[in-house]
């Protein structure tokens, strides 16, 4: 990818407890060891996590918000920051997690033949899921393939030692360093609206299995766990934490209608933030039709 990187299997990735978004820091590792450098927060606005609460039905109890979903803007916002995603399969193809047995064969016949040229041509490999606990949920990086044909990486969550599979990835995206998209700031910051706008109005494709929203936060109201309503909140004051500082540097440039448009979006996400950061420790039922009132007034606000 870049000729003055390291070799792929030096990659390693920087974690904090209060970037807890995978797959942001899995691209902001790769983009950083191929000799490009981005913002935590700046990734998440791209891949409009930033404002997602994410809630899978079917998934098990502790994956059901904000594990689901999240790539669902990926190969859009990491073309922008200068990589190229090329998905193994597509999101509708890919299993149900838990994989089921069949689909290790599948992954070990027709996928690890392709992960494994990527990597000898110097291309890191984006994967979701297959990880060994407790981060068997997270996005890594794939760097190597041992001599017995089990490919190992690393996670937010290994430190500086990388871990082998302990299963099959469910989506995995090879990446290849490409010249960044020449986009004014402006048309980054209309990109990012848009998905935002998407996300909130519960607009993803299906195929990714989710709900957002508004929807994903009534879902929210229903859930019995205390521990788990409490985990769900605290995620939304991290996700959100930069988001409104992002929006208003990419509006700078912008004529004065979009920065007013901006400055209110900005406002409203920070007021929802502030909010949610008031609460997360013991929130109530009318804590969550607050944050469900303000999810719905910056919704509206989107283009």
């Amino acid at each position: 990818m870049n000729p003055q990187a390291q070799p792929v299997y030096a990659l390693r990735i920087a974690s904090s407890p209060n970037q807890p978004e995978s797959l942001a820091l899995c691209l902001r590792a790769i983009l950083g060891w191929s000799g490009s450098h981005l913002d935590y927060s700046e990734i998440c606005c791209a891949l409009a996590t930033a404002v997602m609460v994410s809630y899978c039905r079917t998934a098990r109890l502790e994956d059901r918000w904000n594990t689901f979903g999240r790539h669902a803007f990926v190969e859009e916002a990491a073309r922008e920051a200068g990589l190229e995603l090329r998905a193994l399969h597509p999101p509708q193809a890919a299993p149900t997690p838990p994989a089921p047995s069949e689909f290790e064969w599948h992954w070990r016949d027709s996928y690890m033949p392709l992960v494994r040229a990527s990597l000898e041509r110097g291309e890191p490999v984006l994967a979701w899921m297959g990880w060994p606990p407790p981060n068997d949920s997270d996005w890594g990086i794939i760097t190597a393939i041992d001599n017995d044909g089990v490919a190992r990486g690393v996670t937010p969550g290994c430190g500086n030692v990388p871990v082998r599979l302990a299963g099959p990835p469910v989506q995995v995206y090879c990446a290849t360093r490409i010249d960044a998209q020449e986009t004014l700031r402006h048309d980054r910051l209309k990109s990012m609206l848009i998905r935002f706008g998407r996300v909130l109005r519960n607009e993803l494709p299906e195929a990714f299995g989710v709900v957002t929203g508004v929807p994903a936060l009534k879902a929210l109201q229903g859930q019995p766990s205390a521990e788990i309503v409490q985990s769900a909140i605290k995620r939304m004051v991290s996700d959100r934490a930069g988001a409104g500082s992002v929006l208003l540097k990419f509006a700078v440039d912008a004529d004065s209608r979009w920065r007013t448009r901006v400055e209110r979006i900005a406002d409203a996400i920070n007021e929802q933030a502030s909010f949610a950061e008031r609460v997360d420790q013991s929130p109530q039922p009318d804590d969550i039709d607050k944050l469900i009132e303000l999810e719905e007034r910056i919704a509206d606000l989107m283009p």
